[in-house]
């Protein structure tokens, strides 16, 4: 069996060890605790991937991100 429990390190629960007993009874378990990076720095870390993401905000906050298309031209989408 496997679970991941994803939270920030302050929300970590005091009881979270004995949240672990109880899920795993038997056997052996091993823990392994890693940070998660910041999706943020991650997508701006390509200059062509920031300007995407610049250029969506923009658009987003001008209300021009969406565009209106046909059935046919969705459908060609499938293909």
């Amino acid at each position: 069996m496997t679970a991941t429990y994803r939270m920030s390190a302050n929300e970590i629960p005091d009881d979270f060890l004995n949240i672990l007993r109880q899920t795993f009874r038997k056997g052996e378990v091993a823990i392994t605790v890693e940070e998660v990076p910041d999706e943020t720095d991650y997508l701006f870390s390509s200059s062509a991937n920031k300007y995407d993401l610049l250029e969506a905000i923009a658009a987003e906050k001008q209300g021009t991100c969406y565009r209106t298309i046909t059935m046919e031209e969705a459908e060609s989408f499938a293909r």
